[in-house]
């Protein structure tokens, strides 16, 4: 990764120069049209290290969960050197707002992150560890999340990038209760004569606790599983308090014998990440195959015919 990024140092430097160098000069070029190509071009030299800054310093974790018994746990935020200098941050606890992911500072006495080292150094290709442990605090964290931004030292001798990043710490509420909400609804009616089976399911967060939300959806006939779908690739969403998910889920009946004639049952199992109580939803229906009442209506009705044929063949007889 460090060659490439050497790489395309020199790469957009010579095309920068050869930008600057072949730009076309006029006789009457003023000094100021000259100053500003200039400007340009160091411009142009400047850009990628602000572009790639995001490369520089590796965060991981970028997001750690915390549940109500990892109050006053230490986590480890790993910090990797990817450049070829030595980088020096420092660290501040913020907040950021879940909803427009606006970056405020915190107030003093309100802070929740005890970090073991404000100013870091890392050389080039190492890796820090910066330990972090969280404090009780009473404070509502479902409007913000508690963060540590790490921020360039300016004070720093040797300020090759200029970097800006954060690790998010998501709280879970001390206060309230989990709740999960659910509901199924199918599309079609109690008896069907469509082989596509629609279900709308919207998972709801009637708790004060986020989750992520995970489960399967199955159909059963005569007892027996004909399909299964997990749901973990649609929903793939924290939920927070009063936020909802809605899922439009199709499956078509491939069967359209007589064997297919009978009752159906369509199960919802649905869990999260904070608890392993699940909830169940279950809808029932009849599904009798269109082309089977086609052919019944096909043999019923030239029966019918037949039958006309017959007997206005027999009154014609008798006269």
């Amino acid at each position: 990764m460090l060659n490439s990024m050497k790489i395309g140092n020199i790469v957009h430097i010579a095309l920068s120069l050869l930008t600057f160098c072949c730009y076309p000069i006029c006789y009457q070029d003023s000094m100021k049209r000259i100053l500003l190509r200039l400007c340009l071009g160091l411009i142009l030299l400047i850009a990628p290290l602000s572009i790639r800054a995001a490369e520089v310093v590796e965060i991981t974790p970028k997001e750690t969960l915390v549940k109500e018994t990892d109050i006053g746990k230490t986590f480890e935020i790993e910090l990797k050197n990817n450049s070829d200098k030595t980088i020096s941050l420092v660290a501040r606890e913020v907040r950021i707002n879940r909803l427009n992911n606006e970056i405020t500072s915190v107030d003093a006495g309100k802070e929740v992150l005890e970090m073991m080292d404000s100013k870091i150094q890392i050389e080039s290709g190492s890796t820090f560890t910066h330990k972090i442990r969280i404090k009780f605090s009473s404070q509502d964290f479902a409007a913000s999340y508690p963060a540590v931004k790490y921020l360039s030292d300016d004070n720093s001798t040797e300020l090759v990038y200029k970097i800006e990043d954060q690790a998010i710490f998501l709280i879970q509420s001390l206060e309230g209760d989990y709740k999960l909400g659910l509901d199924a609804q199918l599309a079609n009616p109690d008896i069907t004569t469509s082989n596509t089976v629609k279900l709308l399911i919207t998972i709801k967060n009637e708790g004060e606790k986020y989750f992520i939300p995970d489960g399967t959806m199955s159909i059963y006939f005569k007892e027996k599983p004909i399909f299964e779908q997990k749901l973990t690739d649609l929903i793939n969403k924290r939920l927070f308090t009063g936020e909802e998910i809605s899922l439009d889920i199709e499956h078509i009946l491939e069967d359209s014998t007589l064997q297919a004639i009978g009752e159906y049952k369509v199960e919802v199992k649905i869990n999260s990440d904070y608890s392993a109580n699940q909830k169940i939803a279950t809808i029932t229906f009849m599904y009798i195959p269109y082309e089977i009442i086609t052919k019944a209506g096909i043999i019923i009705g030239g029966a019918l015919i037949f039958i006309s044929i017959i007997i206005l063949i027999r009154k014609i007889k008798k006269h």
